[in-house]
C-alpha cells in the first residue's frame, strides 16, 4: 500500500495531514472529521500515541496558520477534528487500546472512534466492548458497514 510506504516518519505524517486539510479547505468544506488508524511502527520509532500526536500537532499548526484579521487570532474556514479508527482485522485488546488512546487525547481534538475496514471481516462481539467503552468515555462512535460490492 503506497500510503504506508510514505508514512515512515512523524514529519511525513504531519505534512500529509496539513496537505489534506488544505485540500478540503480549498473545496470549501466547513467541518471535517479526519479518520486514521493509529500506527505502531517500531522500525521507525513510531508508537500509536506518537503517530496520533503527529496528526494532532499538524492539525493544531494548520489552525494557527490561518489569516489574521486586525491582529486577531488566525481564522480558518475549515474546522477539523479527528476520529481514531479501529480496523476490523484488529483484536479486542487492540480496539480497547485505541479507545483508551482516543479518550486520553479528547482535549487535543479527538472526538470519536470509527469502526472501519472490510465489513466481512471480524465479529461484532470482538468490538462491542470497545465501542461501549468509547461511548461511556464521551467519545462519538461511527461504524462503516455494508460497504461491499454486491451486484
Amino acid at each position: 500500500d503506497v500510503i504506508h510506504r510514505v508514512t515512515t516518519s512523524h514529519s511525513a505524517i504531519a505534512r500529509i495531514t496539513k496537505e489534506v486539510l488544505e485540500d478540503f479547505e480549498r473545496e470549501n468544506v466547513a467541518y471535517l472529521e479526519l479518520r486514521t488508524t493509529p500506527k505502531n511502527r517500531p522500525e521507525v520509532s513510531m508508537t500509536k500515541r506518537s503517530y496520533v500526536e503527529a496528526v494532532l500537532q499538524a492539525m493544531k499548526e494548520y489552525n494557527h496558520q490561518g489569516a489574521e484579521i486586525d491582529g486577531a487570532k488566525p481564522i480558518r474556514s475549515l474546522m477539523a477534528r479527528l476520529l481514531l479508527s479501529i480496523d476490523r482485522r484488529e483484536t479486542s485488546d487492540a480496539a480497547l487500546e485505541t479507545v483508551q488512546l482516543a479518550a486520553s487525547l479528547q482535549k487535543q481534538g479527538v472526538v470519536g472512534i470509527d469502526l472501519s475496514g472490510n465489513p466481512t471481516v471480524g465479529e461484532w462481539g470482538t468490538f462491542e466492548p470497545a465501542l461501549v467503552l468509547a461511548r461511556d468515555l464521551g467519545l462519538k462512535v461511527t461504524v462503516h458497514c455494508a460497504e461491499v460490492h454486491n451486484p
